[in-house]
């Protein structure tokens, strides 16, 4: 039987976590899959984990060459035989249903080619949340990406008309880069519930991974950013500072960051490049969770926010005076960090 779906999995020295990765396929109450794992070059016991496990639904493939994710993926990718190709990583795990869920929803939605999902983090149990419609995930990928990448499925017709491959220059944010492309042409969507259990320490900002990740990530963002304008050195160098998650904690620099966002938000709705709502009310919720990061260290700046035309797109709620209430309480007893992710 021809599966409908092929899983592709790139593993790289995953003896420790690669196992789970594999029940938890196994586990799928979709069973019409065929599972394509990538060693990529491996010194430990992953490919003979692989290799002894049971399930002939498995197709390994092995190479003493180690040449990263990219190249792996896209390798997988031409061996499968599913219409739905599925991403996944060796030290994720997924819910038992995952793979029913996003089938399911893709053949309800036949105008829409990727769908990716909630996830939950291994590090600490919260819940990573992505936006969940299309006009919605292209304007978030304006500022960082808008999937966890092992769990998304696509429609593989479209990607291979549209000789759509992840960019082997790319270590990291090669899923970030391919989303920003094919959201061209293709309808994209999240689901809103968590399909699995997702390693996210590659965004640990004190992580080398991290440091790297966001590199990579920066050309990605900033070919996105010229669309809008033909920018000078000091405009982008502006525009890297204003697109983080976390600003310079100095009034000054927040104040600059504030007014970058808000002039882009107005050439946006000139030129309408970006949808709109969505592209304003995007940038309007970075500002505000830059704002409170500042507010929670001691610089009060909401007011810089009601300057803004932003601030039309994206109001303040009274969720967020509450969240200000609690940073500043946070401050004044001694907390690093009140409330959280759930």
């Amino acid at each position: 039987m021809i599966p409908e779906v092929s899983v592709v999995m790139s593993a790289f020295n995953a003896e420790e976590t690669i196992g789970a990765a594999l029940d938890s396929l196994y586990r799928q109450t979709f069973r019409n899959i065929e599972v394509i794992v990538l060693d990529d070059g491996s010194t430990d016991n992953t490919r003979n984990i692989v290799k002894n496990y049971p399930d002939p639904r498995i197709q390994l493939i092995t190479s003493s060459e180690n040449i990263g994710l990219a190249g792996r993926l896209n390798q997988g990718i031409a061996e499968a035989r599913g219409q739905f190709i599925a991403r996944m990583d060796a030290d994720d795990v997924c819910d038992p249903d995952r793979i029913a869920v996003q089938i399911a929803f893709l053949k309800s939605n036949p105008d829409i080619s990727f769908c990716g999902s909630w996830a939950r983090s291994t590090r600490d149990g919260s819940i990573i949340r992505f936006p969940l419609t299309h006009r919605e995930i292209t304007t978030t990928l304006f500022i960082n990406c808008a999937f966890c990448h092992p769990s998304v499925m696509w429609r593989h017709t479209p990607m291979l008309q549209n000789l759509m491959q992840y960019d082997t220059t790319f270590s990291y944010a090669q899923d970030y880069d391919l989303w920003v492309r094919a959201v061209e042409f293709c309808e994209m969507a999240n689901i809103s519930r968590p399909l699995m259990t997702y390693d996210d320490s590659v965004y640990d900002p004190t992580s080398a991974k991290g440091a790297r990740q966001r590199e990579l990530a920066w050309g990605v963002q900033c070919r996105q950013v010229n669309r809008l304008g033909n920018w000078d050195e000091t405009e982008l160098k502006r525009h890297r500072a204003a697109i983080q998650f976390g600003w310079e904690l100095n009034r000054d620099v927040i104040e600059r960051n504030v007014v970058w966002l808000d002039k882009l938000g107005d050439v946006n709705r000139r030129k309408r490049l970006y949808f709109e709502p969505e592209f304003s009310a995007t940038l309007g919720m970075h500002v505000l969770f830059n704002l409170m990061i500042a507010t929670q260290a001691g610089i009060n700046c909401l007011d810089l926010y009601k300057r803004t035309a932003l601030c039309h797109y994206r109001p303040m709620t009274g969720r967020d005076r509450l969240k200000k209430i609690f940073f500043s309480v946070g401050l004044r007893l001694g907390i690093k960090s009140v409330g959280g992710t759930t």
